[in-house]
């Protein structure tokens, strides 16, 4: 009875060992899997999760392969990653603050130039017209109707102030009517 017992016992003993064996076979293909994984993650450089992924293979299967290796090692990885991106952030701010002013002084330089254009324009109609009151104004120098001519002599300094010889024959009609202009 003794030895049926004992042979029971080595039975139990070796299917608990097989078992275990079995156990620790699926845990080594599962870390084999998630180490995987890390490692992908790790190539890719997304730090955080490769450190994740490590983390769980060291807690499965302590001293896994390199995990602890990698594990030492990604919290500066993950520091120098960080300040990559706020470098990158930074250069990103700054290359907008760029364009924005550019685009800004673009339209400053178009707006600008839109107004002496207009300015341009308005100055030419301004002649245009002051040249025909001009010689509407000698017209009637001519015809001798001076107060007519004056008047008109007049409108040609308001409309544009130094227009050809309009003073010179606004001084010579004041003169021969006597009119001092104050």
């Amino acid at each position: 009875m003794e030895t049926a017992r004992l042979r029971e016992k080595e039975m139990w003993r070796r299917e608990i060992e097989l078992k275990e064996q079995e156990r620790q076979r699926k845990l080594a293909k599962q870390a084999a899997d998630v180490y995987a994984q890390a490692l992908a993650s790790y190539r890719k450089k997304d730090f955080v999760g490769a450190k994740e992924k490590f983390q769980e293979v060291e807690w499965v299967v302590p001293d896994y392969k390199a995990a602890r290796k990698y594990l030492d090692s990604m919290d500066r990885d993950i520091k120098t990653q960080e300040a990559k991106f706020i470098e990158q952030k930074e250069k990103d701010r700054a290359r907008e603050a760029w364009e924005e002013e550019l685009a800004r002084r673009k339209m400053e330089t178009r707006q600008k130039k839109e107004a002496e254009l207009k300015t341009r324009e308005q100055k030419q109609k301004d002649a245009q017209n002051a040249e025909i009151y001009y010689q509407a104004a000698v017209q009637l120098m001519q015809d001798k109707k001076y107060p007519e001519a004056r008047e008109k002599f007049l409108e040609v300094q308001k409309i544009y102030p130094g227009f050809k010889a309009a003073s010179a024959y606004m001084d010579r009609l004041n003169k021969s009517a006597g009119i001092i202009e104050t």
